[in-house]
């Protein structure tokens, strides 16, 4: 079973996605964290999607971080921002990176879509 890290400081956001992404997605391990978790946590993960606004914390210098210490492992950001904001700011970045999460059934579309580039669910 492949395990998805999702970090989202919103506590409210956290449990919405907990219950629809235990329904959406239940052959996945989701776990959740409200900060991000020391480095070393990540390889951990089959895959990472990553808040873009964590309180003090960046999302895009988090995804930095990842991209730099694991490369191999793969990563969203995710925001209600427009994706254009975010990779004019992290210009790294490739716009299949960024995911809008304005509209729950359109984040879900984008998380299947992402975790099945990923291989981690079939086509």
């Amino acid at each position: 079973m492949a395990k998805i890290l999702q970090l989202e400081d919103d506590q409210m956001q956290v449990d919405m996605y907990r219950s629809w992404f235990r329904l959406e997605f239940p052959d996945l391990q989701w776990d959740f964290a409200t900060k991000p978790p020391p480095l070393e946590t990540y390889r951990d993960y089959d895959a990472v999607f990553i808040d873009f606004r964590m309180g003090a914390v960046n999302g895009g210098d988090i995804a930095m971080q990842i991209k730099a210490a694991y490369p191999e492992l793969p990563f969203t950001i995710v925001s209600g921002n427009p994706p254009e904001f975010i990779l004019e700011q992290f210009p790294d970045l490739l716009p299949e990176q960024v995911l809008d999460k304005s509209g729950i059934e359109e984040f879900t579309a984008g998380i299947r879509k992402a975790l099945q580039r990923w291989d981690i669910l079939p086509a």
